[in-house]
């Protein structure tokens, strides 16, 4: 396949690729039989945004909910689902609206260091347990490229480091801070499963970036 504009196309007939390319393969590299699926987006399956112009809308789901979805993906006939990716709240006041809790994954302060949001990544775990249950397959993003209300992403990392969104892939910060978010999210121990994210079964794969391209 071929990417184009944050979408993965089929490619020309006429391209032929190597057969390692074309091989699935286990870390001691033995060749596996070969996963032929469909996939759906499922925005909501880890942390629900009703309403992007009002934080109050913006919830966890609960295990019921993850796990109504998950069977929806499974009823009709899918492998694989893909999450939305991880939301960074420029500042600690973003946690609160009303009272009411804002889930974000994670938050800095102005060294910059990384804050965690552990209710939220329950949340991922236990979307991760559940798509192991049902012998589904996630696909995990890390970083939005556009901003979004909400969501924040690339501009947020930016922004902790001290430089415009244009300098995200150079910038020695902004490098050092995606770095310490992949890292997190690959050595956190899923508290459902026991197992770190890195081993589990059920994620398919990890997107480095949700529609990457240089501003």
């Amino acid at each position: 396949p071929r990417r184009m504009f944050g979408f993965v196309t089929r490619a020309p007939a006429n391209i032929s690729y190597p057969s390692h390319l074309l091989e699935a393969t286990d870390t001691s590299g033995t060749t596996l039989d070969e996963f032929r699926f469909v996939g759906v987006n499922t925005p909501n399956l880890a942390r629900i945004e009703s309403n992007s112009s009002d934080s109050t809308q913006t919830t966890l789901p609960t295990e019921s909910e993850i796990w109504d979805l998950l069977c929806g993906v499974q009823q009709v006939g899918a492998r694989v689902a893909r999450i939305y990716v991880l939301s960074f709240c420029d500042d600690g006041t973003c946690h609160v609206s009303n009272g009411s809790a804002i889930p974000f994954n994670l938050s800095s302060d102005a060294s910059p260091s990384l804050s965690f949001n552990e209710d939220w990544f329950l949340a991922l775990d236990t979307a991760i347990s559940t798509a192991n249950d049902l012998g589904l397959r996630l696909i995990i993003p890390f970083i939005n490229m556009i901003e979004l209300q909400q969501w924040g992403g690339a501009a947020s990392l930016a922004r902790w480091a001290g430089v415009p969104v244009s300098q995200f892939f150079e910038n020695e910060i902004t490098r050092m801070l995606y770095q310490k978010v992949v890292l997190n999210v690959l050595k956190r121990r899923n508290r459902l499963t026991g197992r770190l994210y890195v081993d589990e079964p059920s994620i398919f794969g990890w997107e480095l970036g949700n529609e990457l391209f240089s501003p």
